[in-house]
């Protein structure tokens, strides 16, 4: 229980809607693109990320979907990816690329 409150106050502190829509807008793609990819509703989608009631497996799923790691839409800094591979995704054998801040 511990863990999932303080997940909740981490979530409750971020603009995750903002940072899920600049990445969305940066690669051309919209919410209902990203609802449909990761199997829910788009209005139920909007709703959770405006109310900041998104539970870690959907955000999980997120950012799986927008090949970002999960802490960087946790986190307040902005992080570029250097290049079009997905980093720290685990494909085996496949090399990973590093984030700048």
């Amino acid at each position: 229980m511990l863990t999932s409150r303080i997940y909740q106050l981490f979530v409750k502190s971020v603009n995750l809607k903002g940072k899920i829509d600049k990445t969305l807008s940066e690669r051309n793609c919209d919410f209902t693109s990203l609802a449909k990819e990761i199997k829910l509703p788009e209005q139920e989608l909007v709703n959770r990320l405006e109310s900041k009631t998104i539970d870690l497996r959907t955000l999980a799923k997120i950012s799986k979907s927008l090949k970002l790691p999960l802490y960087s839409l946790l986190n307040e800094q902005e992080y570029k990816i250097e290049s079009l591979e997905a980093p720290f995704c685990n494909d085996k054998g496949k090399k990973t690329k590093r984030l700048s801040h």
